[in-house]
């Protein structure tokens, strides 16, 4: 005789199975919504294809535009560092948190809309890609900061299968030691640019604005935001930014303004920049009209005007001149910082007038020297303290040499001047590649520590090497 269950029917084969298929749909529920969200925490990385999304991103961040240089359907190396580094969860978690990607294909098969592919060719060109994969770190103005090829990037032999610790150090040492932004250099109106752009020998250039809309405001601090047009600016030209005056406005920079504008006919455009060549007393360019995502070719508009710096090789003793020489010429600048001492004298003797250096300065360098009144030296420990200096003259220095003076003490604060000589070594951007002091040995050791510097610093900002 069959069980009988009292009040209760005997459950069926088919509801036994569906009771177990929720006991253990029930215990699985947790690690499926941990899968879940470890799929959302996942995120694919996205490679912008468009330079100007790239920028914007960039620009609203702060961050850095990470540019891949390929070519998806026929690169074999392209391939591999994608496959070992590039869709890694390593590169891509720190990529999510540091950079904007933007991928630049030349494809051999694959389709690409012509817009795309004018794009693409045009970036080529501008940063001189040779060959892919090529990577360059590009500030969110379009500035190198770095650049890395495939041996760079490449998984090393020692690291372990998704963990490309070689590539990520690398990457970690470019945002550390990306350059900090630059602020424009300007004088305080017209009358003081004019006479900075004569005392040291530069254009003027005028940021002229009529329209207080916030559209132009925007306009205008975009612009001084720009690193290509604040480095073109600071290299090379004396800077003023102005609001277009009043007629009832009588101060010495309105009737200075109203009788430039007269003169050489500004109209009042609502923002304009007007280049102004003291030499010639002549404006030589105005823009009304620009991209402040893309400033490459206003600049160029203003290079093509750009007086060319006849420079010989001789020493400069004024660093704006010396700063716009270099910028016009692709040649590094080095300042030496010196006094009347000891070892500064034998520098001079043994180094630079020796006639080798005076053969590799003419070629590869432009020349300042900046001198110091010499420092006493301390007194010994337990002597007598020395007598009491003499009161300062009675009249004044004059303000040419005071200013002379002022420029000179910034320029040694902001180096780290300690000691003297020191050499400090700019490239044509005007960027520190290397500071140096005296040592024996003559100017071929010296020579060759400058010429590995420059090697250096070029391998460095120019892809395609």
């Amino acid at each position: 005789m069959p069980p009988v269950f009292l009040g209760v029917r005997a459950p069926s084969r088919w509801c036994l199975i569906l009771a177990l298929a929720g006991a253990i749909g029930g215990l699985a529920a947790p690690s499926v919504a941990r899968a879940a969200d470890e799929a959302v925490k996942k995120k694919p990385l996205e490679w912008l294809g468009g330079y100007k999304q790239a920028a914007l991103q960039a620009h609203k961040t702060n961050q850095l535009i990470l540019a891949y240089f390929t070519s998806s359907d026929a690169g074999e190396w392209d391939r591999k560092l994608e496959d070992d580094v590039l869709k890694t969860d390593a590169f891509r978690d720190w990529a999510l948190q540091n950079v904007v990607l933007l991928r630049i294909d030349f494809p051999k098969y694959a389709y690409l809309s012509p817009q795309i592919k004018e794009q693409n060719d045009k970036l080529r060109e501008k940063y001189n890609i040779a060959k892919v994969p090529t990577l360059l770190f590009l500030d969110p103005d379009g500035e190198i900061v770095a650049r890395a090829g495939y041996d760079e990037a490449k998984m090393r032999d020692d690291e372990h299968q998704g963990h490309p610790n070689a590539w990520l150090k690398f990457c970690a040492e470019v945002l550390k030691n990306r350059p900090p932004d630059e602020t424009i250099i300007e004088q305080k109106g017209i009358v003081e640019g004019m006479k900075y752009a004569r005392k040291h020998y530069i254009c003027l250039m005028l940021l002229v604005v009529k329209s207080n809309t916030p559209f132009f405001q925007r306009k205008q601090s975009d612009l001084l935001k720009n690193q290509p047009f604040v480095r073109f600016v600071n290299r090379n030209l004396a800077f003023v930014q102005m609001l277009w005056p009043d007629d009832s406005d009588q101060s010495p920079d309105a009737v200075a303004f109203r009788d430039f504008a007269t003169r050489f006919k500004i109209g009042p455009a609502a923002i304009q920049l007007v280049f102004w060549d003291f030499g010639y007393d002549k404006v030589m360019a105005k823009i009304t009209a620009w991209d402040n995502l893309d400033t490459d070719p206003m600049i160029e508009t203003f290079t093509r005007v750009l007086p060319h710096a006849d420079y010989g090789g001789a020493w400069l003793s004024d660093f704006r001149t010396g700063l716009s020489i270099s910028s016009q010429q692709k040649k590094p600048l080095l300042v030496l910082f010196s006094d009347s001492g000891e070892y500064t004298q034998s520098f001079w003797t043994e180094i630079v007038k020796t006639e080798e250096f005076k053969d590799y300065s003419r070629k590869n360098l432009v020349l300042v020297k900046l001198d110091y009144p010499t420092t006493p030296a301390p007194p010994p420990p337990g002597s007598d303290p020395p007598p009491a200096a003499a009161p300062p003259a009675t009249q004044p220095a004059d303000d040419k040499s005071k200013a002379a003076t002022d420029e000179k003490n910034r320029l040694a604060d902001l180096y780290g001047i300690r000691g003297f000589p020191t050499i400090i070594l700019l490239n044509s951007e005007g960027q520190n590649i290397g500071q140096a002091k005296y040592q024996k040995g003559g100017p071929v050791p010296f020579i060759s520590e400058l010429d590995q510097v420059i090697k250096n610093d070029k391998q460095r900002r120019t892809p395609g090497l």
